[in-house]
């Protein structure tokens, strides 16, 4: 296998929310489940679609392709703590890596490494490229991404910015719905997609209805160029980063 591999780390807001998930009779889960069903469910579509887009492009069908590898959280006693530690560093968990990261998504996606450096602690074994935060809204919007972006919460550093916490990191509000803004579950899968597109160097396309139209869109067909960015980055080594668990550019 050869790629790009990612994975998704819950804030404590999220992990709190979907914690439990309930089930049917025949053991089937109710509605979309807990983190790890929503984790799960969001990954697979936000793979598909960026595979979609790149095609076939080796000897084997999983040649140069992305691929969801873990995804892990951090369950609070209550959301409020979570909201708590988030927001004012109070009532956090030990080890909990986004205390005190205030309202824009900058204080998220710049210690997501930290979130990746634990995971490997605790049983995380495949290196990664890329590593995305997911946070939760409800009826709160509760995090600011970019200036004036009205439908589903993002945010990614391109390939070529350092940041400190190292590149391929992005964060993505999972759900909300407060005053004229909303964003659905069922949109999740996009908006992460659209962030991996991000931070693999494609801008924004708004004339063409794809995941990287902003909203995004459930389409996978790129222009040409976007296209070959992608395919570009999945097949270069250090594009976003060198895969690892932490790296800082030299």
């Amino acid at each position: 296998e050869s790629g790009k591999s990612f994975a998704l780390f819950g804030e404590g807001r999220f992990c709190t929310q979907y914690a439990t998930a309930e089930y049917n009779h025949d053991g089937s889960v109710k509605g979309n489940g807990n983190w790890i069903h929503r984790l799960t469910a969001m990954g697979w579509k936000s793979e598909a679609l960026l595979n979609a887009a790149i095609g076939f492009q080796g000897v084997l069908p999983r040649e140069k392709q992305f691929r969801y590898r873990a995804g892990a959280c951090w369950v609070f006693p209550s959301p409020a703590a979570a909201a708590d530690c988030n927001m004012n560093g109070a009532q956090c968990l030990t080890g909990y890596p986004y205390a005190d990261s205030g309202p824009a998504s900058s204080g998220y996606y710049n210690k997501v490494w930290d979130d990746v450096h634990h995971a490997m602690f605790v049983g995380l074994k495949d290196a990664l490229h890329f590593a995305q935060v997911v946070h939760w809204g409800g009826t709160d919007m509760g995090l600011s991404c970019e200036a004036g972006e009205a439908v589903c919460c993002g945010a990614a550093l391109s390939p070529q910015v350092d940041w400190p916490g190292g590149r391929g990191a992005s964060v993505v509000q999972y759900e909300y719905s407060a005053g004229s803004g909303s964003c659905s579950i069922a949109s999740s899968g996009l908006t992460s997609a659209h962030e991996f597109g991000h931070g693999s160097g494609i801008e924004n396309h708004n004339n063409t209805q794809n995941f990287m139209h902003s909203p995004a869109y459930n389409g996978s067909v790129l222009p040409a160029a976007d296209k070959n960015t992608l395919v570009g980055c999945v097949s270069s080594w250090n594009c976003p980063r060198p895969s690892g668990f932490r790296w800082i550019a030299p």
